[in-house]
């Protein structure tokens, strides 16, 4: 997948970009900030983009695939698995089975969430990377960059 942005920051062999993501890169989870402004951090500068240039970068479709799963998926499983624990260990521990399987329902995503945020802070590997393509235009930072 490729998406266009706009670089606001250097760091090293990476740079940040201003995104204005498409369709269907909208809700993968890569970016932050709000609806409007999306900010991707760490992204892979092989080729020299420098701050205000306009780069197209590469996602790869697997990484990009992953970040769903692990977004989506992973937390939904454990508040399912988290609700049928509590629901199955309630009537054992003499409560209400519903009551239990919220509240294991909810820790378990929670504690899914924090795993996960914790893993994503750290060195994600390089196939997961998204990494810029191409510079498309030089110095672009007053221009109209069409993003």
């Amino acid at each position: 997948m490729r998406e266009r942005g706009l670089v606001v920051a250097i760091h090293e062999n990476e740079v940040d970009l201003a995104m204005s993501p498409s369709g269907d890169c909208d809700s993968c989870g890569m970016c932050s900030g709000t609806a409007g402004e999306r900010v991707m951090e760490g992204v892979e500068n092989r080729i020299g983009a420098s701050l205000g240039d306009l780069v197209d970068i590469e996602i790869d479709s697997a990484s990009h695939l992953r970040a769903v799963v692990r977004l989506y998926l992973v937390p939904v499983t454990m508040l399912v698995v988290g609700y049928l624990a509590g629901f199955l260990l309630a009537p054992w521990l003499g409560f209400d089975p519903d009551t239990v399987g919220a509240v294991t329902a909810l820790s378990s995503s929670a504690i899914t969430f924090r795993l996960l945020r914790r893993a994503g802070q750290g060195n994600q590997g390089r196939a997961e990377k998204p990494r810029v393509h191409a510079i498309i235009a030089r110095g672009c930072d007053g221009c109209d960059s069409g993003l």
